[in-house]
């Protein structure tokens, strides 16, 4: 279906230069007669087509990107981390900052404190 769409793409985008140049250098006198009234055909013609398979193409694929973006590099080393989690004492929510090593040394310090850990995201 891509292919099929930039070869439509591609015969319109001809047509259309070769319609403007004509235009631009007043070449009318060459183009009248068959060659005029086609080229003034086809072009409306193939600009309509080509939209209507771009939107058909579009709710077919739900407008999504075809494109898969790579998963963000964890870095694990020295520096701030948030911790997220819940005090054990009074079981209510809670958010601390941690200088440690690593994401687990984060999670062990905060741990010893009382926190029961559900996320360590770094702060830098």
């Amino acid at each position: 279906m891509k292919g099929r769409i930039i070869f439509w793409a591609f015969v319109i985008v001809i047509l259309a230069v070769g319609f403007i140049s004509a235009k631009m250098f007043r070449l009318e006198d060459e183009f009248t007669g068959v060659l005029g009234g086609i080229t003034t055909i086809i072009v409306p013609v193939f600009t309509i087509a080509l939209i209507i398979v771009l939107i058909r193409a579009g709710v077919k694929g739900g407008m999504q990107s075809t494109t898969s973006k790579p998963a963000p590099a964890v870095i694990d080393g020295p520096g701030k981390f948030k911790v997220d989690g819940i005090d054990r004492d009074s079981r209510m929510d809670t958010t601390m900052h941690v200088v440690a090593n690593s994401i687990a040394n984060a999670r062990a310090k905060a741990e010893l404190e009382g926190v029961v850990v559900t996320a360590v995201t770094r702060v830098y």
